[in-house]
């Protein structure tokens, strides 16, 4: 397969997860990254360029509407939040645009983010299987983590379905009104799994064996 692993946010754990991305989530395939970031986390993106080497790279700085109104579940940290739904709409226009400039095309489109650890493969057989496959309107996300919403750490899936499941923030007003009328605050996995809902997307749960890598002390697996 030809394969689009689409990274946004920080650069956690970049250089010690090199190898673990190339095993778990390359696997051999042809692989090419692609990152959103902001220039305010102040992290050596020169140095992710170098080793990674991604067909595109944003470094623009993040601005958001002022979201103060709506009420942001306590654990959940609004700014974060908002950049991680900027960050992935910019890294798949920065795809999309790279496959209409270079004329390629991608059978397999990958969210992910670079402080994950995978401890198996990712099963690609599941998605590539007939009858279950990479459909438009299927995407699969790890099972787990779903915390009141959907597990928003993993997705994968084709291209049209990838696009739908990015595209969150420029609807994101509509996303935080209906969720103050339904369970009165908003957080990142609820926030996600009313737009799922919202744009009609079938969702397929996967086992994974995989932690988030991150904070200042680096604990090898």
């Amino acid at each position: 397969m030809k394969i689009a692993v689409l990274f946004s946010g920080r650069i956690h754990r970049y250089q010690e997860h090199y190898d673990n991305i190339q095993a778990m989530v390359v696997q051999g395939h042809t692989c090419d990254f692609f990152l959103s970031h902001s220039p305010e986390c102040v992290e050596n993106l020169e140095d992710f360029v170098a080793r990674y080497q991604p067909r595109v790279v944003c470094d623009d700085p993040i601005q958001y509407l002022d979201v103060s109104r709506w009420s942001c579940h306590p654990q959940s940290n609004p700014h974060n939040m908002m950049c991680m739904w900027v960050n992935r709409r910019r890294v798949f226009e920065g795809l999309r645009d790279y496959m209409v400039r270079t004329r390629t095309w991608y059978d397999l489109v990958i969210s992910t983010r670079l402080d994950t650890w995978c401890y198996e493969p990712l099963n690609y057989g599941l998605v590539t299987e007939v009858g279950m496959g990479m459909g438009d309107d299927t995407v699969w996300v790890p099972g787990g983590s779903d915390w009141g919403g959907l597990n928003d750490q993993l997705a994968m899936g084709s291209y049209y379905a990838m696009e739908k499941y990015m595209m969150l923030y420029p609807e994101v007003e509509p996303l935080l009104d209906e969720l103050m009328t339904s369970i009165g605050y908003y957080g990142p996995e609820p926030l996600l799994k009313a737009h799922i809902d919202r744009v009609g997307l079938r969702v397929e749960r996967f086992p994974l064996n995989y932690r988030l890598i991150n904070g200042k002390i680096y604990h090898h697996p």
